[in-house]
């Protein structure tokens, strides 16, 4: 179940299936893959972590793909270098590293295809290609997990997690609400109808209070449809 305003939302019986078969993945050490699409929040563009809050692993790592510490003040670097450290430091890529950490699963690949200045309209003629692995990453993931690994190149991910709420709210569908519901629609029908085994989530990352008109369509289009809908705001709402 996921969590909305500190109240358990509801899933739809295909949902909680999709969900059920990815926590048995989850709990038998499979081979799991994540797929995240958003803007920039979700890319995690400007993330950096310090070393304190970084396992020696994990350091290495971010040294290894020209991550640093800390940023030059007032800089922001754009380069394919800073592109790996901030998905690397991103909400969605710390959240891989938990489950791996957490469940001792490390089959657990996520794919951070986030890209600033994006929303739900922008991303919905791609979005066929978007949710499916590459042969690129299939073949590395494979490579990777050896024996046993089910990743394949066309295949769905098993889990898709989705963040456009900051520019849905800033850009194009901010003046029309029931757009903005329309396209939520869209992006859901499609995924729930072309794959239905994949488990899909929908983040409002946008801490605004109150919440916007665009952040309740969201809400309502996820609710309509029985889908997980989790947002920081509504925890926002309930403490202040």
């Amino acid at each position: 179940r996921a969590y909305h305003v500190g109240r358990a939302q509801p899933l739809s019986r295909g949902v909680s299936g999709a969900y059920r078969r990815l926590a048995d993945s989850v709990k038998s050490n499979a081979s799991i893959s994540m797929i995240s699409l958003g803007g920039s929040v979700t890319m995690g563009t400007c993330c950096y972590m310090p070393p304190t809050a970084c396992p020696v692993a994990s350091y290495k790592f971010w040294e290894s793909v020209g991550g640093v510490m800390s940023p030059p003040a007032g800089s922001c670097p754009r380069s394919p270098a800073a592109g790996r450290q901030y998905k690397y430091c991103s909400y969605v890529g710390r959240f891989a590293r938990f489950v791996r950490a957490e469940h001792g699963n490390p089959r657990f690949n996520d794919e951070n295809r986030a890209a600033g200045g994006t929303t739900t309209e922008s991303v919905l003629p791609q979005l066929a290609h978007l949710v499916l692995q590459t042969k690129h990453a299939a073949a590395q993931w494979n490579k990777i997990q050896g024996e046993g690994a089910k990743s394949s190149a066309g295949a769905a991910a098993d889990l898709v997690v989705v963040d456009f709420s900051v520019n849905d709210a800033a850009l194009s569908t901010a003046a029309d609400p029931e757009r903005s519901f329309a396209l939520a629609e869209a992006l859901i029908r499609h995924l729930l109808t072309r794959h239905p085994s994949t488990a899909l989530l929908l983040i409002d990352a946008q801490c605004v209070v109150p919440r916007t008109a665009v952040q309740d369509a969201h809400r309502r289009a996820a609710e309509a449809y029985g889908v997980p809908y989790v947002s920081p705001r509504g925890s926002s709402e309930e403490w202040a």
